[in-house]
């Protein structure tokens, strides 16, 4: 005969929030970036490039406004390029 006890033991959690999904729309010239207000405490962040590391992320510096059940942010046109997305800081 053969036989063992096995146990497993966990602590902590995987945070396994999924991002919300980010909406841009050109509105007279401008951008509007929103995203539903629930669940809160995203920030937005903008790029040059898609697949820079985070720390070349930097955030929006226009606060975001709720209308009609989503954060929305808008931005005047810059003539460049940028990417967004959102950081649960």
């Amino acid at each position: 005969d053969l036989g063992f006890d096995l146990e497993l033991i966990g602590q902590g959690y995987v945070d396994i929030t999924v991002v919300p999904e980010l909406t841009l729309t050109l509105d007279d010239g401008y951008v509007e970036v929103s995203w539903p207000a629930t669940p809160a405490g995203w920030q937005l962040y903008y790029a040059s490039e898609p697949q820079s590391a985070l720390s070349a992320w930097s955030p929006v510096s226009v606060a975001p406004v709720t209308v009609s059940g989503r954060q929305t942010v808008t931005l005047p046109p810059n003539g460049s390029k940028e990417f967004f997305r959102l950081v649960k800081p």
